[in-house]
C-alpha cells in the first residue's frame, strides 16, 4: 500500500522500506543536544499501519550520537518519542508491568481503540550472555499477549540478531489479516551526528 512507503526501515513481516527525512508530517525534534527532522506519529496514519510499524518507522529515523550508557541512550529516545507522540498518549521510562520492567512504555489513545507498546533496548548486542539476558526480558514481557518494540542500537552481532528473528519468527511474520506484535529495528550510533539534522 502507499502509505507504507512513507515510512522508514524496520524489520517485521520481512520487508525493509526506506525513506527520507523531509517527508510529509515531520516535525523539528530537539533530542540531546541535536535537532532532529523526525514525523509526528498522527492517529489516523497509526491506525491504518498500525501501532508496532508506525513506532518502528519512527524509530528507525532515529540516529543517535555516541551516548556512554544505555540509559542516556533510553532518554534520548523517550524525548524523542514524548515529541512525537500526540497530547494525549502516555510516554514513560522504566514502566513496571507484571513484575517485570519495560525500558520505555507508550500508552496510545487511537481514534478507535487505545493500545499499549513496550520498548526493550540493548546496546551493543554481541555477547551471548547480553542475549540471554535479551530474552528473557521480552519473554518477561509476553510477546504473544502484548506489542513490543526491540531497538538494537550500535553494533548487533549477525548471528545473534539471525538467532533473535528466528526465535520470534511468527511475531515478525504474523499471517496476512494479524496484527504485527512486535518488530525489531536496529539504529546505528553516529559519531559525527545525525544525519537528518536542520540546516
Amino acid at each position: 500500500m502507499l502509505l507504507l512507503a512513507s515510512f522508514a526501515g524496520y524489520i517485521t513481516s520481512g520487508r525493509k522500506i526506506h525513506a527520507s527525512c523531509d517527508q510529509v508530517g515531520a516535525a523539528a525534534v530537539v533530542s540531546g543536544s541535536r535537532n532532529l527532522y523526525m514525523p509526528k506519529l498522527d492517529k489516523l496514519a497509526v491506525g491504518w499501519t498500525g501501532l508496532v510499524p508506525s513506532f518502528s518507522a519512527l524509530v528507525s529515523k532515529w540516529k543517535p550520537t555516541k551516548l556512554k550508557t544505555e540509559a542516556a541512550y533510553r532518554n534520548d529516545l523517550l524525548a524523542l518519542i514524548r515529541e512525537s507522540v500526540p497530547d494525549d498518549a502516555k510516554v514513560e521510562k522504566e514502566f513496571r508491568h507484571r513484575g517485570t520492567t519495560m525500558d520505555i512504555w507508550v500508552g496510545w489513545k487511537g481514534m478507535f481503540s487505545s493500545d499499549e507498546l513496550a520498548f526493550e533496548l540493548k546496546v551493543n548486542l554481541k555477547k551471548k550472555t547480553d542475549f540471554d539476558r535479551l530474552i528473557g526480558q521480552i519473554e518477561g514481557l509476553e510477546p504473544t499477549k502484548n506489542k513490543i518494540l526491540v531497538v538494537l542500537i550500535g553494533e548487533t552481532d549477525s548471528a545473534l540478531l539471525g538467532r533473535l528473528s528466528a526465535k520470534y519468527a511468527k511475531l515478525l511474520n504474523p499471517v496476512t489479516g494479524e496484527e504485527v506484535r512486535l518488530a525489531i529495528v536496529l539504529v546505528p550510533v553516529s559519531e559525527n551526528g545525525p544525519e537528518c539534522g536542520l540546516q
